[in-house]
């Protein structure tokens, strides 16, 4: 009977020996995996946040380069605007003293005496 047991122990620590090393495989094989899957994990977050930041910078170059743009098209407008001004500043000042002419004129005849017969006096500025 002896002889027996002593079988039966060895088969079932035969049997557990074998379990433990399939297990310690197992657990090994899903170690590997894990470490596998989080350096997968790693580069797709890497190429992800490499995707985001070319990205990025294409929009920030292009908004840059639109921004320029639009400033060049205002500063050209201001120029524009400004230059009219200035002519319009020019043409008026032109006119002044014709106006102021005839200003003086029309307030020297409304002052020069009823009677029209009378020479009237001279304005200055008048030949």
């Amino acid at each position: 009977m002896l002889p027996q047991i002593t079988a039966v122990l060895a088969k079932r620590a035969g049997t557990i020996k074998s379990d433990l090393d399939e297990a310690a495989q197992k657990s090994a094989a899903a170690e590997q995996a894990r470490v596998d899957m989080e350096k997968a994990v790693a580069k797709a977050r890497a190429d992800a946040r490499a995707l985001v930041d070319a990205a990025r910078a294409d929009v920030t170059a292009k908004l840059t380069a639109e921004q320029e743009a639009a400033e060049q098209r205002l500063t050209k407008k201001i120029e524009e605007a400004e230059a009219k001004v200035d002519a319009e500043r020019k043409k008026a000042l032109a006119e002044v003293p014709g106006i102021a002419e005839a200003l003086a004129r029309d307030i020297a005849d409304k002052f020069a005496p009823a009677n029209a017969s009378a020479p009237r006096q001279r304005v200055a500025g008048e030949a």
